[in-house]
């Protein structure tokens, strides 16, 4: 699962985690940002593997975008930012990390660069350098992301990265709650943007393009790392780490 595949080098990272076998081997298709993270604490840290799960986590954190962490990595070229768990799953594995490793909260100090320069496609093509921040910094600011909303179209949105999907299906979209429950929603009837996202694409049974299950709104288990993620925010401020 955790392998060299020279068809996936980005940047200085080798070795990466595929989302299984065989489908999931090689190519731009390797790296999934929900698959990943969903495995990330038992493979790799609670396994002592410390050093691999720390370049897994910058691997991903690079090709932030959106407030987002990507579902497909493809190695900062058609990156794909469609799903809506896979941050949470990304913002869960860094707190794990941190809680389990000898490095611990130390890592939030890590600092890289951003591989996308701009949210914008026209604008990150034009940029010379992308932001330089910490682990800590990206962690706040997704946090803050999502709690203004978030609202972008798919680049090169189309048949290009998805030739099954309906046009309105690539238009993404995140709000939350904040009167209330504080629980962030999206989603809408044509994407599917948490874990069970298989898209329907057979012309034959007139499936093409209609999600098996869109789980529009806040699905239970985006609600429950949002509790858990800001609950150990708030206590690493109490403690004056943050």
């Amino acid at each position: 699962m955790m392998g060299r595949i020279p068809s996936v080098f980005f940047k200085n990272h080798k070795d990466t985690m595929c989302a299984g076998l065989t489908h999931f081997t090689t190519g731009y298709m390797r790296c999934w940002g929900r698959d990943t993270f969903i495995a990330l604490r038992g493979l790799l840290v609670v396994t002592g593997l410390e050093e691999e799960a720390r370049d897994v986590i910058l691997f991903f954190a690079k090709v932030y975008r959106h407030g987002l962490i990507p579902n497909l990595h493809d190695g900062g070229n058609n990156t794909r930012f469609n799903a809506r768990d896979a941050t949470w799953f990304f913002l869960q594995a860094i707190k794990d990390y941190c809680m389990i490793t000898e490095e611990g909260n130390n890592f939030l100090k890590e600092r890289f660069e951003l591989h996308f320069k701009d949210d914008d496609q026209g604008r990150h093509q034009y940029a010379q350098k992308g932001r330089t921040m910490s682990i800590l910094d990206l962690i706040l600011e997704i946090v803050q992301r999502h709690c203004q909303g978030i609202e972008f179209r798919e680049w090169n949105a189309g048949p290009k990265i998805d030739d099954c999907m309906k046009d309105k299906g690539f238009n993404v979209k995140i709000t939350c709650d904040l009167d209330n429950t504080g629980f962030c929603f999206g989603g809408n009837a044509d994407n599917c943007g948490t874990w069970m996202d298989k898209m329907g694409s057979s012309d034959v049974s007139g499936n093409r393009g209609v999600p098996a299950t869109p789980r529009d709104g806040a699905p239970i288990e985006i609600v429950a790392m949002q509790f858990s993620v800001l609950h150990w925010l708030a206590d690493l401020n109490k403690k004056g780490v943050i």
